[in-house]
């Protein structure tokens, strides 16, 4: 069981992790970039192309024809596209709103209703036209739909995960589908609503990863951006969002707004103009904090009877509160605003959210504590399933024990129950489970590992579907084939970072590559020759046809061979797969091709296909299935103080994670996310004897270890972190794959398909890549980019950073019997 002291450091700093205000009467005054001007009539939306950078589409108003839009960033026009032209169906009764989905198809809603007297409403959904070429029709799906409420006017629409939402301009009610279904009309269902009256909303739009939303307004020229948290609902962007932004400037009118690269907003207004904020702007504009809520106490931890005689601590405190209340398991009870008592709780797992109405909007704090039974605690520590050398440790921690065991391969051993005990053993395959037998029961833990007689060195180890080949110095380990698992599945995959001394990566549940079919996973690349390719080439995958070819690669008579890459993955099958080359006029000409998978080349095939007086066809094969030689190097990146990741390449490395320090010497640890308190960390175990200290954090992003008290820091993402770190500091950075790095001496281009080398800077330069970033504030998003461990080394303090994962699916694990 935790200690009552190891608690104690950790009650301020969990507790301010909300001191940021989520709302304020009126927004900020900001200096929005005016980038050109566009001549669509009555504007009513724009989303940013996620396939043509530079291409924005755009739709008008009501009584304008169906006409679809691509705009140059200047406002300049690109292509019209006449939506549905091939049968007239489509009509612009009063077009609102625009949005792309995850899958690059574009949604129109016909969803404005100034009068209240349509009895119906509908939303077009189409895949994005190519901007570049004449469109002869542009085919669309139709969803109608109505309300449970009544008739509602709308002009704001996001689409998230293939589902739409929309939100009543006048009433704030938010809206969603909860099916799609194109053959009948679908009654919506409320989720949620715009906490700011008073207002009435002219757009919005969700960013590419799902967790920012912006909303704009046309009579007011008030802009908001709302943050919610990686595991929440879309309602939680309205009902407790993590941050909110609220800024003003004159839009014209403004109707239409948009994200791009992820985080900066678009903004255009029905007269013309167009505006782009970055997001240092909204994230630098906040108004001065006149409002706290300070949860002491309980944190996310687990309480025993003995302990706290068969009660929990609530205490709690706001400022500049009108009034406070607290949920307990969903369960409301109105309090003052200054808390002091105790809860009389049964066992199990419990959930408290404590809320503020304060003069900054309503502030919240969220716990999750268990409350347990029994008097003791038993927590191995040590081995994990995963692979080691010929040393193994068995570390464990155990309260009220009687008496310690473990049985190596079948055969018992006693164990000192207070103190580790290391094993020499020689290579092979080792399961053990360890007893403990306290007041309270007996105990046990079951783990499998391997021993290696050199982990760092290229080795051949066993894996549950053949050998799994090492091609590193940096990898050990293995686990279960991850070919049937999803990314959902994956979610608690872990990994352990080793810094510093030679450096190496080991996967505590090791990963098998045999085959990760995701996103963008499989590419075929070939060279076109002097054609337009999806005229006169058809190319298939297992007989179904690559529909994504250009139309057009080169002007004619050019004489010149132009290098093609289309995403085939949703093709790619496992084991044999055959791809054909069908000359449809007898002029096709192709060479260099190959097939490359997350990066890799699999397949090459340097033949050409020369033009014939007949059509020709040539067919390849290749396998998708064969044992996967992750060439981690390709991907990874270690030099003393740091280890960079492409998690691009590697998305399931991006997980929730246990963060693990030894050798630490502070009296009262805090932790620190983006420089601020973090909310969500739960501290797992801290023994200043022996310098271990272990947090549970919720996902990757900016985290520092320092000495309680340390006063909080508002807003900024990664302000702590400074070159060469200090005390006991350690950080790890996740930062966006960028074309550009900053740093406080010197500007570096940063190849996005490969990993910088750090071996050649110096231990004062960091390097923190952002989009048109000059300082560190916009340094972390949250999922697919670079992340960035640092580990910095003081003259008396040595980190070992371990990144472990939690409750690991029973079915992804080849050892996860614990």
């Amino acid at each position: 069981m935790y200690g009552r002291d190891t608690f104690i450091a950790c009650f301020t700093f969990v507790a301010v992790a909300l001191l940021m205000p989520l709302s304020y009467a009126d927004g900020v005054q900001i200096n929005a970039t005016r980038i050109g001007t566009h001549n669509v009539p009555e504007a009513s939306g724009i989303a940013a192309s996620h396939n043509y950078p530079g291409i924005y589409w755009m739709i008008s108003d009501s009584d304008n024809p169906p006409i679809l839009y691509a705009v140059s960033p200047n406002g300049t026009a690109v292509k019209n596209v006449w939506v549905d032209m091939t049968n007239k169906s489509v009509t612009n009764i009063d077009w609102e709103d625009l949005a792309m989905d995850l899958d690059n198809n574009i949604w129109i809603g016909d969803i404005g209703d100034n009068g209240g007297s349509r009895s119906s409403y509908v939303l077009y959904k189409f895949k994005e036209p190519y901007p570049y070429s004449g469109i002869e029709s542009l085919p669309v799906t139709e969803y109608r739909f109505v309300y449970p409420d009544g008739n509602r006017n709308a002009e704001s629409m996001f689409v998230w995960n293939g589902i739409p939402y929309i939100i009543a301009k006048e009433s704030l009610a938010v809206y969603k589908f909860p099916e799609l279904n194109s053959s009948k009309t679908v009654t919506l269902q409320q989720i949620a609503t715009f906490k700011e009256s008073g207002y009435t909303l002219t757009g919005a739009a969700i960013a590419r990863n799902g967790l920012m939303l912006a909303i704009i307004n046309d009579a007011n020229d008030t802009h908001w951006i709302f943050e919610r948290g990686a595991y929440t609902d879309i309602a939680d962007f309205f009902n407790f969002p993590t941050k909110q932004y609220k800024i003003q400037f004159p839009n014209g009118g403004g109707e239409g707004i948009g994200f791009v690269n992820g985080y900066d907003i678009i903004v255009t207004s029905e007269a013309g103009g167009m505006w782009r904020v970055n997001r240092d702007q909204y994230e630098n504009a906040q108004p001065p904090i006149t409002s706290s809520l300070i949860v002491d106490s309980p944190i996310n931890t687990t309480y025993s009877p003995t302990e706290n005689f068969n009660t929990v601590l609530l205490s709690f405190s706001a400022s500049g509160a009108t009034n406070c209340w607290y949920e307990l398991d969903n369960v409301r009870y109105d309090s003052s605003c200054s808390v002091s008592t105790r809860l009389t709780l049964q066992p199990g797992s419990h959930m408290l959210l404590v809320s503020a109405n304060t003069s900054t909007g309503i502030l919240n704090v969220y716990r999750e504590f268990d409350f347990v039974s029994f008097a003791s605690n038993f927590t191995v520590i040590s081995p994990l399933n995963m692979t080691y050398d010929t040393t193994v440790t068995i570390m464990f921690d155990v309260t009220n024990p009687l008496n310690c065991w473990y049985k190596l391969n079948g055969v018992n051993h006693d164990l000192d129950c207070t103190s580790s005990t290391t094993l020499s053993l020689q290579p092979g395959n080792y399961n053990i489970t360890i007893f403990a037998n306290t007041t309270a029961g007996i105990f046990k833990e079951y783990r499998e590992f391997y021993v290696a007689a050199n982990p760092d060195t290229n080795d051949s180890i066993p894996g549950p579907n053949g050998p799994i080949f090492v091609q590193t110095t940096k990898f050990t380990g293995e686990t279960t084939n991850l070919a049937s698992m999803s990314q959902h599945d994956l979610a608690n995959a872990s990994l352990v970072l080793h810094v510093p001394g030679t450096g190496k990566i080991r996967f505590l549940e090791p990963i098998n590559f045999t085959k990760i079919i995701d996103a963008d996973n499989y590419k075929l690349q070939f060279e076109g020759y002097d054609y337009d390719v999806a005229n006169e080439t058809t190319i298939s995958v297992n007989g179904q046809n690559v529909t994504s070819l250009p139309v057009s690669n080169t002007p004619a008579n050019n004489d010149v061979y132009v290098p093609i890459t289309v995403d085939i993955t949703k093709l790619v099958q496992p084991g044999s797969n055959t791809i054909v080359f069908t000359q449809n006029s007898g002029y096709s000409k192709i060479r260099n091709f190959n097939v490359t998978r997350m990066g890799d080349n699999i397949f090459s095939s340097a033949p050409a296909m020369e033009p014939s007086n007949t059509t020709k066809t040539i067919s390849y094969t290749f396998n998708a299935n064969s044992t996967y030689r992750l060439n981690l190097d390709a991907y990874v990146s270690i030099s003393r103080y740091r280890i960079e990741v492409n998690s691009d390449a590697l998305p399931f490395m991006n997980k929730p994670a246990r963060l693990v320090f030894e050798h630490v010497s502070l009296d009262n640890p805090m932790i620190l996310r983006d420089g601020a308190p973090c909310q969500g960390c739960v501290l797992e175990k801290y023994n200043k004897t022996d310098g271990f200290l272990m947090y549970r954090v919720p996902g990757f992003s900016v985290y520092t270890v320092e000495e309680t008290p340390v006063p909080p820091v508002q807003g900024a993402s990664g302000a702590a972190v400074s070159a060469g770190g200090g005390g006991s500091g350690m950080a790890l950075i996740i930062t966006p794959q960028v074309s550009t790095t900053t740093t406080t001496t010197q500007t570096s281009q940063m190849d996005t398909d490969s990993v910088l080398d750090l071996d050649q800077q110096t231990n004062e330069t960091l390097y923190f890549p952002s989009d048109n970033s000059t300082s560190l504030e916009a340094s972390v998003p949250i999922i697919n980019y670079y992340w960035i461990i640092l580990v910095t080394i003081s003259s008396s303090v040595v980190f070992v950073l371990y990144l472990l994962r939690s409750a690991i699916s029973k079915r992804l694990l080849r050892f996860a019997k614990s």
